[in-house]
């Protein structure tokens, strides 16, 4: 099992491979107005973003909790305004789910297109992945199953939302690239 978890050394590599479409993506919403990022997850799917973005001092919210006071305030910014994005390694996470059901409901309610607005993060073949693709979400990015969730910093589960929100992802990974060799060592 550890030996098939230690994909995050090809991180960097991997995942400059979804950089333009990441890339393109960003450029789409920004060209709707819509510049406001909720990032649904829980744990892993959700901590290296937040850290990513505070670091680069780029807003980005982030709901990891189902507690209603939480839900209320990331349904209470502008949803005209709002790309949502979904993400669970498992694609299974009760929480993670309930979240995305928010949303969907908010958005519909408020005539908003709910599947045009939301992003998947998951890994392959997970029931997120297949929900997407049912419901046409308006992306989804297939992460590296073999990177464990606590190590999926620099995999679409931490570049996805931070690119969104407005992080310059291609110069983080190419920071990241830099120290490897001191990192080897």
């Amino acid at each position: 099992e550890a030996a098939r978890r230690l994909g995050w050394l090809d991180a960097v590599r991997i995942s400059r491979e979804f950089l333009p479409e990441l890339s393109a993506l960003r450029d789409a919403f920004r060209g709707e107005g819509i510049d406001r990022v909720v990032l649904c997850g829980m744990g892993g799917s959700s901590l290296a973003p937040e850290v990513i973005c505070k670091a680069a001092d780029v807003p980005l919210t982030v709901l990891d909790s189902t507690h209603p006071d939480q839900v209320r305030s990331a349904l209470s910014g502008d949803l005209a305004r709002t790309v949502v994005v979904v993400s669970s390694k498992s694609g299974g996470t009760l929480e993670t789910d309930s979240q995305r059901r928010a949303f969907v409901a908010a958005l519909t309610d408020a005539g908003i297109d709910a599947a045009s607005r939301i992003v998947v993060v998951t890994d392959p073949g997970s029931p997120f992945a297949e929900l997407a693709s049912k419901e046409s979400y308006r992306a989804v990015f297939l992460a590296d199953p073999d990177v464990g969730g606590r190590y999926s910093a620099l995999t679409a589960f931490g570049l996805v939302p931070s690119a969104l929100a407005g992080v310059d992802v291609a110069a983080l990974l190419d920071a990241a690239e830099a120290v490897q060799p001191e990192l080897a060592d």
